[in-house]
Order: structure tokens, then C-alpha cells, then sequence
């Protein structure tokens, strides 16, 4: 998910960390050096910090949902300690946070490394602490941030029509589907809406869940990172994307399960589950089609029609 000058943009993020160590009373730092996974968020580790911007989605308030989720669920889960979200655009053109890096290593790095007791053991607790981030109630369905162009649904369904409507539009746009498909997506989302609209509570949903991005320490998880797609509404919209992870992370779907007390879906989440790979297809079509080859966005485009 690169963007065409992602590299000039990182050096200009590179570039900006003396001017953000001053603006918090920081000497200029020592150590300095890029992560070169900070694809879609430039990310700079500092020192004993981790500084990274909104680069790419600078219309989407991502920090701000970060920071406010960072802050409640910091004692019961381990997140990172935002020291500072900037998002005046007065040292670099973009919103960024300061947090106190977390030791640890990454947990889907190492996954075909580490050993079946070790590997067993932190997939059951990325359950667990899925299972504990989605058992947090929040007063209002959607945008945690209250700011943006998705601030005010006043139910679950309402929220996911104005995604799929925003990505649709995009889409169009780009030309990558027909008016036809357009309203196949949209008759399909209307039907799913009784259904939907089922979602009474307002869970917190994690929004990019993997294991990616968690990190472990002496055996345990140590950190849950990049809560900056976290919204409210229903835990299947995270569990969606987590029923194969063996595909990915071989041997942790059973560990991964028991730790979130998953044993099986009913066919009515079945059905909510189609209508959120539907909605997160169209967006992957539009992120396919600016950041990806053509060859990729066309294979995109032909999953999501299907």
C-alpha cells in the first residue's frame, strides 16, 4: 500500500524528528532510523520513542481514534503511551503521534521460527485480547473520534452505508465497476439491514486485528499496535477477517479460538460476515487501484464482483 513517493515522504518525516523531539522538550535524538514496514504510516523509532504520520489518509482522523482508545483501554490491555498528537501540520504536512516504544518482537515475523508451545500459547492470548478489546462498550456506533466524514450514524447499519457508499462513489470514479455492479452491492447491503440492524450495542472493533501487529516479550504479548481503523459497532467485523488464520499463521486458528471463546458461527453471522467482506472488498478495490499495480486492482475487482 505504498504510495507513489513514499519514499520522499518518509525522508521528509525523517527530516522533520529534530524539529518534533524539540517542540517536547527533547534533545535531538541519537538514534534515528526508519521501519521499513511503515508502508501507509511513516514510521521513525527515536530513541525510546516511535513517532509516526498520517501520510497517506490525511482526511481520516486516525491518530485521534488512536489516542482516545489508547488512553481507555491502557489498564487492561497493553497498548502504547501516546505522548503527543500533533495534528496542527505546522512542522510536517501531516498529523502525527509520539509514543513510547514497546519492547518486543513481532509476533508475525518470527511465527515460523518459534516453537509449537510458544506459538500456541501467544495465539491463544491474541484471542483472549481480541475477545477483552471487544468487550468494551462505547456510547455511540462508528467513528470513535466523533470528527471526520463518518462522525454521526445513529446505528450500526446507518454507519456501514455511509462506508460502502463513500468507497462505492470512489470507486465509480476510478471506474471499476459498472452502474449495474454498483447497485448489486447496494441491493445486497439493504437486504442484509434487518439483520444488521440487530446490533444494539456499540462494541469497540480493533478495525486491523493481526498478527502483525502485536508484539511479545518473555512469552507473553507485550504490545497491541495500529488501532487506527478501530470503530464501534459489531465484533464480527474483526472476527470476519480472522476465521483463516491458519493460511497465514499455520497452527493458530484452534489456540487463537480457545482464547476467544469462539466454537463456531450461527447462520445469521454467517450472513452479517458476507455483507462485511463485501463492504471491505470495495475498499480494498479503491486502495488496490491507487496504491497497487493494475494487474493486482484487476484481480481485486474480480473477487468483489463474484
Amino acid at each position: 500500500m505504498r504510495a507513489p513517493n513514499h519514499l520522499e515522504i518518509k525522508q521528509q518525516c525523517k527530516d522533520a524528528i529534530n524539529g518534533i523531539f524539540k517542540s517536547i522538550g527533547r534533545a535531538p535524538p541519537a538514534k534515528v532510523y526508519l521501519d521499513d514496514q511503515g508502508w501507509v504510516n511513516p514510521c521513525i523509532f527515536a530513541d525510546d520513542l516511535v513517532v509516526r504520520f498520517n501520510a497517506r489518509d490525511t482526511h481520516l482522523p486516525k491518530f485521534q481514534r488512536e489516542k482516545i482508545i489508547f488512553d481507555q483501554l491502557r489498564s487492561i490491555i497493553p497498548v502504547p503511551v501516546c505522548l503527543k498528537l500533533d495534528d496542527s501540520r505546522a512542522l510536517v504536512p501531516f498529523d502525527f503521534m509520539i509514543c513510547e516504544k514497546i519492547d518486543g518482537e513481532n509476533l508475525e515475523k518470527n511465527w515460523a521460527t518459534m516453537g509449537e508451545e510458544l506459538s500456541n500459547s501467544l495465539a491463544y492470548q491474541a484471542g483472549k485480547l481480541l475477545a477483552i478489546i471487544h468487550s468494551v462498550e462505547l456510547p455511540s456506533f462508528g467513528e470513535i473520534s466523533k470528527i471526520g466524514i463518518f462522525s454521526k450514524p445513529k446505528s450500526w447499519p446507518e454507519y456501514l452505508r455511509l462506508i460502502l457508499n463513500y468507497h462505492l462513489d470512489e470507486a465509480m470514479q476510478l471506474g471499476l465497476f459498472t452502474e449495474k455492479q454498483k447497485n448489486k452491492f447496494l441491493v445486497s447491503f439493504e437486504k442484509g439491514v434487518p439483520l444488521l440492524d440487530q446490533v444494539k450495542t456499540a462494541n469497540l472493533i480493533h478495525g486491523d486485528f493481526h498478527f502483525g501487529n502485536l508484539l511479545y516479550s518473555d512469552k507473553k504479548i507485550a504490545g497491541v499496535l495500529d488501532f487506527e481503523w478501530a470503530c464501534s459497532g459489531d465484533p464480527l467485523y474483526d472476527l470476519t477477517h480472522l476465521r483463516d488464520i491458519d493460511s497465514k499463521w499455520p497452527g493458530s486458528q484452534d489456540s487463537f479460538n480457545q482464547g476467544y471463546e469462539i466454537s463456531g458461527f450461527s447462520a445469521a453471522e454467517v450472513k452479517k460476515m458476507k455483507i462485511y467482506t463485501m463492504i471491505k472488498n470495495v475498499e480494498l478495490c479503491v486502495v488496490a487501484k491507487k496504491f497497487f499495480t493494475d494487474a493486482e486492482a484487476k484481480e481485486f475487482v474480480e473477487i468483489t464482483i463474484k
